[in-house]
């Protein structure tokens, strides 16, 4: 995305505060995702512990997982730029 904000902006198509807002998100969830990390480290390593377990916890099953497959970056780049 941000690649595709920076060609309109040289284009002058979007202002530059567009491709600053592209960042912006783009850093936030970049953040997101490594809380969602150390959240699920903190969480393995909490449920070793409760267990007494010493090796590393894997799930059997795929419980909370979506299993249906993500449309292409190419959908969400299209539905993006229509907005």
């Amino acid at each position: 995305m941000l690649k595709e904000a920076q060609i309109l902006e040289r284009e002058g198509m979007i202002p530059h505060s567009r491709t600053l807002e592209v960042i912006v998100a783009r850093d936030t969830a970049l953040i997101a995702n490594q809380r969602a990390y150390h959240d699920l480290l903190t969480a393995s390593d909490e449920l070793s512990s409760l267990l007494e377990q010493h090796t590393p916890i894997a799930t059997q099953t795929q419980l909370f997982v979506n299993l249906h497959n993500l449309k292409s970056v190419e959908h969400y780049v299209q539905v993006a730029l229509q907005q």
